[in-house]
């Protein structure tokens, strides 16, 4: 993630390829999750689970993969979102296939909720990550195509489910999802990394500016910035023909090949001119590296690289709290902002997620048969994902915030909420069904982009693993009570309180917005006087 300040996501190329396989990455990892009453319930209770101990299976699996966030920020330095990707696709399909051999609900726990559900959170996080990182300008389109494709699955998979479970078993079934989970493997390997797929003078462009840095610092720093350089030199040794997004239908191929080729001699003259700082030299090397910076650039760098004895000895004088804070970038909690989006944002889909998982029980509670329940809920579905890929390029020049459009998605629900709360006609509840499917493809494209909307690129892992953590935390504190409600009163109660919750959302960052603009204007103010 760290790709500089001035880095230019590609916007397309490549970036296509990354947005569609981020999509079948969800798509073959979710099933399981989300059919895990149909695969599961009558194994389970027939080992003799009880129904809180399902119920214990299904919360930990989710508040797992939430709480892999946490080490979101940690991970995406160490590893790229490639690695992070196939790694969480291999526990994934092994907790899923050892879940087929267990017979006790701590192994279910340990191969269901832990393995497989970890293994999840950190597949998501980077394919996420992947998506934000090959795209900037055209970040909704890319995010409702990932969307669309993942919001496929519940509406093709309960029917696979209903299929396997019979005909194969829990067991063969579940094996057979583990096999389908192992696909998201070979999504995770597309995701290479951008810097292989910017153009042509936005490489030559890096290579210019290290190749200026290093003519003005002194030989320890070169050192340390030996192994970026080579890294750029090695991309470009291997990138001689012209990259394919510059080839546009209507482009020559000659002169494509004459301008390679001089792109190739540019390349060449900067690489004279690193090799001349003699970086290749091991015996010059082992022996800078016991010497100290002596140069003003490397003492202004923040990444390390020339600190003084005095840096040197602040750093191991932090607390064991205060590396804590570092390691897992939690000050990005003192940002009074994003903890405001953070908490609006649980708490909204807090209220969709809870209304998703009610209203099969609500519409019996009403009087409606299986057929009218199934007819209203594939409705709300086939709305929804529809939407997911036509609202990006409907709102593309609309000049909202991402944050906007989310909770005009939020509160377009939460209104078709209010109508559901105090109707029983069926062909009402159909047509509002159909207006809560647009509130939830709004929700749902525009949910992964606030987060980014804010904090910069190198921050957006820690940023983003932060909010699943919290909302992994509020899930399993207020999961509770959402049932308590319901047990004292009814469903027309419940919904009115989850409404709460997203008109919460709404009025705190509007107040946010109104204090962010005043506290701007009095700055402004008092700067220019």
């Amino acid at each position: 993630s760290d790709l500089g300040p001035n880095f230019v996501a590609p916007d397309g190329g490549w970036g296509w390829v990354v947005c569609v396989a981020a999509g079948f990455s969800n798509f073959f990892g979710f099933p399981v999750l989300q059919q895990f009453g149909l695969i599961f319930r009558d194994r389970l209770l027939y080992l003799g689970l009880t129904n809180t101990e399902i119920t214990t299976l299904f919360n930990v699996n989710s508040a797992i993969s939430s709480c892999s966030g946490l080490f979101n920020g940690p991970m995406f330095r160490a590893l790229t979102f490639r690695q992070v990707a196939v790694l969480g696709s291999i526990l994934m399909t092994v907790g899923l296939f050892s879940a087929s051999f267990s017979y006790s609900f701590m192994t279910y726990l340990l191969t269901f909720s832990i393995l497989y559900g970890f293994g999840l959170g950190i597949s998501m996080s980077a394919a996420t990550l992947a998506v934000y990182t090959y795209f900037k300008e055209k970040r909704r389109i890319a995010a409702g195509i990932q969307w669309t494709i993942t919001g496929i699955g519940p509406i093709v998979m309960p029917y696979m489910a209903a299929f396997l479970v019979p005909a194969f078993g829990v067991q063969g079934s579940v094996i057979i999802f583990s096999g389908i989970a192992f696909h998201a493997v070979i999504c995770g390997t597309i995701y290479q990394p951008v810097l292989m797929h910017l153009r042509k003078h936005d490489k030559l462009r890096a290579m210019e500016e290290q190749g200026t840095a290093l003519i003005d610092i002194c030989e320890h720093c070169k050192i340390s910035n030996r192994k970026n350089i080579d890294q750029h030199l090695n991309k470009l040794d291997d990138d001689k023909v012209p990259a394919c997004e510059n080839i546009g239908p209507d482009t020559p191929m000659l002169s494509d090949t004459i301008e390679g080729s001089n792109n190739h001699k540019e390349e060449n003259g900067i690489q004279e001119k690193l090799g001349k700082q003699d970086l290749t030299n091991n015996l010059s090397m082992e022996k800078t590296e016991s010497q100290k910076c002596t140069c003003s650039a490397g003492k202004e760098n923040g990444n390390g690289i020339g600190k003084t004895d005095a840096d040197n000895e602040s750093e191991k004088s932090l607390s064991f709290q205060q590396k804590i804070v570092a390691f897992f970038d939690l000050d990005l909690l003192k940002d009074f902002t994003y903890v405001i989006l953070m908490l609006g944002l649980t708490t909204a889909n807090f209220a969709e997620m809870n209304y998703s998982l009610l209203t099969p029980f609500i519409l019996r509670d009403y009087g409606f048969d299986q057929t009218q329940i199934a007819n209203t809920m594939a409705l709300l579905a086939v709305t929804d994902v529809c939407l997911r890929f036509i609202v990006p390029f409907i709102v593309h020049k609309v000049a909202w915030q991402n944050k906007t459009f989310f909770a005009a998605g939020v509160l377009a629900m939460a209104l078709g909420r209010i109508v559901v709360a105090h109707s029983r006609s069926y062909y009402t509840i159909l047509v509002i069904s159909a207006w809560i499917g647009l509130g939830k493809a709004l929700r749902t494209v525009f949910m992964s982009l606030v987060i980014p909307s804010h904090v910069t690129l190198s921050r957006l892992p820690a940023a983003s693993g932060l909010q699943l953590l919290f909302g992994g935390i509020f899930t399993l504190a207020a999961g509770p009570l959402v049932g308590k409600i319901r047990d004292a009163s009814n469903y027309t109660v419940t919904l009115h309180c989850l409404n709460i919750a997203t008109f919460w959302t709404v009025i705190s960052w509007w107040l946010e917005e109104i204090y962010r603009k005043r506290k701007k204007k009095a700055t402004s103010e008092q700067t220019a006087s």
